[in-house]
């Protein structure tokens, strides 16, 4: 059973992107951290906004591509924290951290919205959406 709405889903990815560019400049993390982790922010934000849901600006991408997404951000994550042997214990846990959540998140997201009004970008309404 798939828990979390469309809804729910697109604010936690925003605050998502807070906390990790949050955590990347107050926590002083090292550079590598810090662009692995502001990079996923930034990405995040740009594929949310870009996706068929309630808080996006342009509904292009369909959400099953975007959990698709969701999920490629948090391998990148687990990867950046496996493989980064040099850096703090701290935050290799917070990239790990984050990815974990992500795949909590996306793994317990229903793809199809509750809201049917949702247009996709030319004023069609999405096939899914009925």
């Amino acid at each position: 059973m798939k828990l979390i709405s469309t809804r729910l889903h697109a604010a936690l990815d925003y605050l998502a992107a807070v906390c990790m560019y949050g955590a990347a400049t107050i926590w002083r993390f090292d550079n590598a951290s810090r662009t692995i982790l502001i990079g996923v922010a930034v990405t995040l934000v740009v594929y949310a906004l870009l996706t068929r849901f309630e808080y996006s600006i342009a509904k292009w991408i369909p959400m099953k591509v975007h959990l698709a997404l969701d999920f490629i951000a948090c391998l990148v994550l687990i990867v950046a924290a496996a493989t980064q042997v040099s850096s703090m214990i701290g935050y290799r846990v917070t990239l790990a951290s984050f990815a974990i959540g992500g795949l909590i998140v996306a793994g317990l997201t229903n793809p199809l919205p509750k809201m049917h009004d949702i247009p996709m970008s030319h004023g069609t309404f999405h096939p899914d959406q009925r």
